[in-house]
């Protein structure tokens, strides 16, 4: 009697540790989707501040050539700066 009482509690543990491994699987699959998402959310951002950068630049740009009359000609706007010199 008391080495099936044995066996059951054996049996009772290795059933809540089968519940914990599946438990614990579904954290880890749910945690690497989160780390997936929060790479795709990081990269856009970056992506998103990097076109806000160039299109700040060519705004600058295209002022500075109004400014120095460079409008619609075909003059390098570095190499023009640089003639003043």
């Amino acid at each position: 009697m008391p080495q099936s009482k044995a066996n059951q509690q054996l049996k009772d543990k290795a059933d809540n540790l089968k519940e914990a491994n599946i438990a614990l699987n579904v954290l880890l699959k749910k945690r690497e989707n989160d780390k997936k998402e929060l790479e795709e959310k990081v990269l856009l951002n970056v992506k998103e501040l990097v076109i806000s950068s160039t299109d700040t630049i060519d705004f600058h740009r295209k002022n500075i050539r109004k400014k120095l009359g460079l409008q619609n000609t075909k003059s390098n706007l570095r190499s023009y700066l640089l003639s003043l010199i």
